[in-house]
């Protein structure tokens, strides 16, 4: 049995970090909550994630600054952008910063777990593939 993937949920609406903190650990993965980016900041210098799930729209720090900052703390870290404020603009921005996935937060909670679980696998995957690439550099 493989360990849960550590997710840090990142939105300054509780119940947006209730109820999708609650549906992704009934998914079997666990769930760090974070309402503002200077917390998440800190919580990504202490921990590993797998995968940050953050709102566009947080006070101080916007998501897209957290998205930078967490891309350079910890470069294999999977993104999803969930917002309700989306833009051409921001989605572009986001594309920039290397995430995975953006989606709404009028998004169907089984299609939010379906992306999440993509986005762990596609994560999973880059993570493989530069294993190998690194183990063939050493033994080439």
């Amino acid at each position: 049995m493989s360990l849960p993937a550590q997710i840090l949920l990142v939105d300054d609406e509780a119940n947006i970090r209730l109820t999708l903190g609650a549906l992704l650990q009934r998914a079997g993965h666990a769930v760090t909550p974070a309402e503002e980016g200077a917390t998440a900041l800190a919580l990504l210098a202490q921990q590993r994630f797998d995968l940050l799930l953050v709102d566009l729209k947080l006070p101080g720090m916007g998501g897209m600054e957290l998205v930078a900052a967490a891309r350079a703390r910890q470069p294999d870290l999977a993104i999803i952008v969930l917002t309700g404020h989306g833009s051409l603009d921001s989605a572009i921005e986001g594309l920039h910063h290397g995430i995975f996935d953006y989606l709404r937060k009028t998004t169907d909670p089984a299609d939010v777990i379906a992306r999440v679980q993509a986005g762990l696998t596609a994560r999973a995957q880059e993570l493989r593939q530069r294993q190998l690439l690194e183990l063939l550099g050493t033994t080439v």
